[in-house]
């Protein structure tokens, strides 16, 4: 698959990401307005400047109801004409209004986000260097960065499941399936029951979070293979625990690692 290729790959993908989350928060959107869960006159508070001053009242505009429907709108229309391919010459713009408004969308809800936020940030953010200057070496800086952001998530996560006793146990498949925020009670359950299920998912992440990243430089093929169980793992969690961009903020990612599989793969094995 060449360079153009793989880049439109993450163009799609992390455009779903964010046409989904967008939509998400349309449907929602009693959430944040005056008196909702989210209401900007409440979470201003949580600094002086964002509360008082020039910078609080533009932000008041932005961030309060309708300013960031407003802006959400504006995101998903730019998501939409990414995937249409309708965006082609300004890229640049449509790319920097995503970027923009989900670092605002961020910077407003601090609670409540997750790894799929940073990542789809950390993409967006790739993206629009790479169309202030397209050039093939930059699309190698910024695939490279790209590729780095997964390989240091997947590498830290798979470190800190490995020294954890409940999760070496097999224990933390059920208790996460066991919460209020990202449970699965019929899951839960059925791995409180098969304890044996519980720890070959626990190690199965483990392994796949630690090794999976080293084994993408074996071969171009393999790393086919380490996308086919990514894809299936991230799906899965984003299912059952209800993370709707969880599957497109890190897919949007394995374009980048194939990139440098390509480029150089059988490093480990020559």
């Amino acid at each position: 698959m060449d360079s153009a290729a793989l880049l439109r790959t993450t163009q799609v993908l992390i455009s779903i990401g964010v046409a989904i989350q967008a939509a998400e928060t349309l449907v929602a959107r009693r959430l944040f307005s005056p008196a909702g869960l989210y209401d900007w006159r409440v979470l201003s508070t949580n600094a002086r400047w964002t509360a008082r001053g020039v910078g609080a009242a533009l932000l008041n505009v932005l961030l309060s109801c309708p300013g960031i429907l407003v802006l959400v709108c504006l995101q998903l229309l730019a998501a939409l004409l990414v995937l249409s391919g309708l965006a082609s010459a300004w890229m640049v713009v449509a790319v920097g209004i995503m970027l923009i408004v989900h670092m605002l969308f961020l910077f407003r809800n601090q609670y409540g986000t997750d790894g799929s936020d940073q990542m789809m940030l950390l993409v967006l953010a790739a993206l629009f260097v790479y169309y202030l200057h397209p050039t093939s070496r930059m699309l190698t800086i910024v695939f490279g960065f790209v590729a780095g952001q997964l390989v240091v998530a997947y590498l830290t996560s798979g470190v800190a499941k490995a020294i954890s006793p409940v999760w070496r146990s097999g224990k933390a498949i059920a208790g996460i399936l066991n919460t209020h925020a990202y449970g699965a009670p019929s899951l839960a359950r059925f791995f409180s029951r098969h304890r044996w299920a519980a720890r070959a998912a626990c190690w199965g992440v483990l392994c796949y979070e630690c090794c999976g990243p080293v084994v993408c430089w074996i071969d171009p093929r393999v790393a086919l293979g380490f996308f086919a169980a990514g894809a299936a793992f991230h799906f899965t969690i984003g299912l059952c625990m209800g993370l709707n961009i969880f599957f497109w903020s890190f897919t949007a990612t394995y374009p980048a690692v194939y990139y440098f599989a390509q480029k150089f793969g059988g490093v480990l094995v020559h």
